[in-house]
């Protein structure tokens, strides 16, 4: 039996929005997970945040069955991925490209239920774990704007 924690900050955006006024918030989601696993690891994740009316409405608290995988990646790579980090969709090709593929993504994971799904992008990370239990995370909403970013 194992006990870990999780954290994330993101930035979200309103795919629904036409260009310029798409809608964006800045959340936070901490939690814990609990169950059985081995190693450590941070990377980066695809957050969809699916059906909800305004941002507050992500605010609380869920969670669910989950398991996840890393396989871990070199510190250097790490780093040079990182380094526009606060600039990951700075123009408006890379905010289609991101529509389509949360689009897709809802489309073949089958996302019916409102939520804030986390999606690991493979191979942005350092470290090694595999982990199967109970997760569960506190969402907070920090801010929100108007634009990209």
């Amino acid at each position: 039996m194992s006990i870990g924690a999780h954290d994330l900050t993101g930035r979200i955006y309103n795919l629904g929005d036409d260009l310029p006024d798409v809608r964006n918030a800045v959340i936070n989601i901490n939690g814990w997970k609990f169950g059985v696993g081995l190693g450590a690891s941070i990377g980066a994740v695809f957050v969809i945040a699916h059906g909800y009316e305004e941002a507050r409405d992500m605010n609380g608290v869920s969670g669910g069955w989950d398991f996840d995988a890393a396989l871990g990646a070199k510190l250097g790579d790490f780093l040079k991925g990182i380094k526009g980090i606060g600039k990951a969709v700075d123009t408006i090709q890379k905010y289609k490209k991101m529509r389509y593929l949360t689009e897709n993504a809802i489309k073949n994971m089958g996302i019916t239920k409102s939520g804030v799904y986390t999606i690991p992008i493979p191979v942005a990370g350092i470290g090694l774990h595999v982990w199967g239990g109970y997760k569960f995370g506190d969402v907070s909403l920090f801010s929100t704007g108007k634009g990209i970013p």
